[in-house]
């Protein structure tokens, strides 16, 4: 889009189109990068709440230890 500036002999009109449109995908770029900042703390608490579940459950004794299995038998 900057490259038509010399068309439009970079107007007023001209140059607050650019802003605004720079604004616009500014915004729709921040928005989106909030979004998956949230999905990922979401995921990571949980994550931690499993780990922390699983570490009560076997400090506890409600968890079973199973023997490794040996494929060549």
């Amino acid at each position: 889009m900057g490259l038509t500036g010399p068309v439009f002999d970079y107007s007023e009109t001209w140059q607050l189109i650019i802003n605004t449109g720079t604004t616009i995908v500014t915004f729709l770029i921040q928005k989106a990068q909030n979004k998956n900042s949230l999905a990922l703390q979401i995921k990571r608490n949980g994550i931690n709440s499993l780990k922390l579940s699983q570490s009560s459950a076997h400090q506890n004794g409600l968890l079973l230890r199973l023997p490794k299995l040996n494929p060549g038998l």
